[in-house]
């Protein structure tokens, strides 16, 4: 059976329809497709850029609060640093009192003890010098 070239070209324009319903189908899909794709892409964005707005918000926020929190450990640190001398001030005054109190108590213990000896004056050992050399004499020549 031979084809004519009537029902040939009829066949061809059925085919080339079809074809042509097919890519308008498809093109439709991957329309649709890509307007998808891009709500979602857009969808992310806006929501990646609100969440970028809302990090450099506690960035400030951390920023704010940090630098309040070394202000705060700067007045401790002073705070601290005058107790400290503070202290050191009253222990200085402390141990120069103290000092003050055992000279004072020593050199009234040996004065007492002194003037309630029964020692011998004439003893050179305790008067501080030999009969008829004066305390204060020079021995260098001797």
């Amino acid at each position: 059976m031979q084809v004519t070239e009537d029902e040939a070209v009829t066949q061809e324009e059925i085919s080339l329809d079809r074809t042509q319903g097919i890519l308008k189908v498809e093109l439709e899909r991957l329309d649709q497709a890509l307007k998808s794709g891009e709500e979602r892409l857009n969808a992310r964005l806006v929501k990646e850029r609100a969440s970028a707005v809302k990090a450099e918000h506690k960035l400030e926020v951390a920023k704010t609060s940090y630098s309040a929190w070394e202000l705060e450990q700067k007045k401790f640190a002073d705070m601290a640093a005058k107790e400290v001398a503070q202290y050191e001030s009253q222990q200085k005054t402390f141990e120069h009192n103290r000092e003050n109190i055992m000279q004072t108590a020593a050199d009234q213990a040996g004065a007492r003890a002194t003037a309630e000896s029964d020692w011998d004056d004439s003893d050179w050992a305790w008067t501080g010098g030999i009969e008829g050399i004066e305390p204060e004499a020079d021995f260098s020549a001797l």
